[in-house]
């Protein structure tokens, strides 16, 4: 190779400037040693002097050269060990992502099987749909015309098939509310009691009977708006594994117009290992006190 572009470049140099300055440097230096081969006493030093100023040149010029390598080398090295970096916390972020998806999933779908049996503990599961049937077979009967209610309930209930049909529907109805009133020792007291709140005493009348399958119904809308509001809203993921699970069995609060609170609470959402350990510390005690309902 030839000395100066090895000097110049430090490797095979590439590139019209750089074989330009070669060839420069090179005739310089083949001047000097002319000159130097004359034995002429000025030609003689001036030819050393400008061959070894051409050599000077062209190591100085190697040195930057190599310099500038040396820089290029390990700013790809840096940049490599950005990338890696980067590639490494990227992975680390996905696999937090998918630890954080899992528990909130675990949480969520614990919190959706806390709500459905807190819903059966409030007396909801078996109340809500005989009181749907009793609602809009009230509402296919003008106001007047119903019967197995009121002073003459009892008669209507053994004479007539549309009092034996009410009777069937409110059985439906009675039988869970005095359950969740009382639990399994229901009195005969409590029974009577229950009628006459019902409009079905001997006093009673078809008015009172709405009256109070009405306020029933908005209380027992209020709960469920309230217990909706608890778990973040109808359009939570607690509520959302819960309707899915139930199917056509869900109770929900548009079943009869009811009102929904705001969310009382929000879903815990974990952005940190802290977060997450926390969540599954109180995933441990929903799944302790599921196990006692």
């Amino acid at each position: 190779m030839d000395p100066f572009e090895a000097l110049i470049g430090g490797s095979n140099p590439e590139g019209a400037e750089l074989k330009a300055l070669s060839a420069a440097l090179r005739k310089q230096n083949m001047m000097g040693m002319l000159a130097q081969a004359s034995g002429d006493r000025v030609l003689s030093p001036l030819g050393s002097r400008m061959s070894t100023e051409a050599y000077g040149q062209a190591g100085a010029l190697g040195k930057s050269r190599l310099a500038a390598e040396k820089l290029a080398s390990d700013e790809r090295q840096r940049q490599a060990m950005l990338e890696a970096n980067e590639s490494r916390f990227a992975a680390q972020q996905e696999r937090f992502g998918m630890q954080q998806k899992g528990v909130q999933d675990r949480f969520d779908r614990t919190k959706a099987h806390q709500f459905s049996k807190t819903l059966a503990s409030e007396g909801l599961t078996d109340t809500v749909y005989p009181m749907q049937n009793l609602m809009q077979y009230m509402s296919s009967v003008p106001e007047g015309d119903l019967k197995g209610v009121g002073m003459l309930a009892t008669a209507e209930q053994e004479l007539t098939e549309q009092g034996r049909y009410v009777r069937t529907l409110f059985t439906a109805l009675r039988n869970p509310i005095l359950l969740a009133r009382s639990g399994a020792a229901v009195t005969e007291a409590e029974d009577k009691r229950l009628l006459r709140e019902f409009g079905m005493g001997t006093i009673q009348t078809e008015a009172d009977f709405r009256k109070a399958v009405g306020l029933l119904a908005g209380t027992m809308g209020n709960t469920i708006g309230s217990l909706y509001g608890g778990i973040g809203g109808v359009d939570s993921a607690p509520a959302q594994y819960y309707i899915q699970g139930a199917g056509q069995g869900a109770i929900t609060p548009d079943m009869f117009d009811f009102p929904t609170s705001e969310a009382t609470t929000s879903p815990l959402a974990p952005s940190s290992s802290a977060d997450i350990d926390a969540m599954q510390a109180e995933l441990e005690q929903l799944n302790a006190q599921i196990g006692m309902m």
